[in-house]
C-alpha cells in the first residue's frame, strides 16, 4: 500500500511538473500557482509512506506549506472581493473551489509535518500524533472530511470545459497566471466587454490528480490518527 501510495504522488508530481513546461510549449492555459503547489505536494507525500523518497527536513517542509496557506488565504480573499461566493462562468467557479482546497490541503500539509514523528536526520516519518498536537486530533478529521467534500465536488464539475476552452471577458484576464500572448495583453482599443477564448491544458486529466491528491491526503491524516 505505501508503496502505492508513494508511486501515485511521485507520478502526479511529475505530471504537474511537465504541465509547468507543457503550458508554456504549447501556450496552452493553466492556472500556475495551484500547478506549482499540487508539483510540491506530489513529491512532499511522496515520501511520507516512502521515508526514502523524502529528501528534505521536516523544518523546511513546514516552511513551505505554511508559505503556501498565507499565499492562497490571501489569493482566496482577494478573489472573493472582487467576484463574491457565487456567480460566474466556468472559470470562475474553478478558482472559487481551488483557492480553498489549496487552504485545506497545504494546512493539511503543515499539521502532518507538524504532528507526525521526526527521525534523527530531521525527516518526517508516518506515525501517531505525538507532541503538543495529540491535544488536536480533531484537525485531521475535519481536514479529511473537507478533503472528500472537495473530491466529490471536483468529481462533479469533471466537465467544467466541456471542449477544453475557457471563456472569459478581457477585464477579468488577470485571473489567469499563465501569460497572454501580445494580441490579448497590449490590446487598449478592445472593449473591456469583448470576449476570447483559449485552451485549458487537459483540464480533465487535472481534476483527475486533484482528486487522487485529496483522497490520498485524507488517507495520510486517517492513518495518523
Amino acid at each position: 500500500m505505501n508503496d502505492l501510495l508513494g508511486a501515485l504522488m511521485l507520478a502526479i508530481g511529475l505530471y504537474f511538473a511537465g504541465r509547468l513546461v507543457a503550458a508554456q510549449r504549447w501556450h496552452r492555459r493553466i492556472h500556475t500557482e495551484v500547478n506549482i503547489a499540487e508539483l510540491v505536494m506530489g513529491v512532499a507525500m511522496a515520501g511520507m509512506p516512502l521515508p526514502a523518497l523524502n529528501l528534505l527536513p521536516t523544518s523546511l517542509w513546514v516552511a513551505v506549506f505554511t508559505a503556501f496557506a498565507l499565499w492562497f488565504v490571501i489569493e482566496n480573499v482577494r478573489f472573493v472581493v472582487r467576484h463574491g461566493f457565487a456567480g460566474g462562468d466556468a472559470l470562475v467557479g474553478y478558482y472559487r473551489a481551488h483557492y480553498p482546497l489549496h487552504i485545506v490541503m497545504s494546512l493539511s500539509m503543515l499539521y502532518m509535518y507538524s504532528a507526525g514523528s521526526t527521525s534523527p536526520t530531521g525527516q518526517m516519518t508516518m506515525s501517531g500524533v505525538t507532541g503538543t498536537t495529540a491535544s488536536f486530533t480533531f484537525l485531521p478529521l475535519i481536514f479529511t472530511l473537507m478533503l472528500c467534500g472537495f473530491a466529490v465536488g471536483q468529481l462533479d464539475s469533471v466537465n467544467r470545459f466541456v471542449s477544453t476552452n475557457a471563456v472569459v471577458s478581457a477585464a477579468d484576464h488577470d485571473l489567469v497566471t499563465t501569460p497572454f500572448d501580445g494580441s490579448h495583453s497590449e490590446s487598449g482599443a478592445r472593449s473591456s466587454n469583448e470576449i476570447y477564448q483559449r485552451d485549458w491544458l487537459a483540464p480533465r486529466l487535472e481534476t483527475a490528480c486533484l482528486i487522487a491528491m485529496s483522497i490520498t491526503m485524507a488517507l495520510l491524516l486517517v492513518r495518523m490518527l
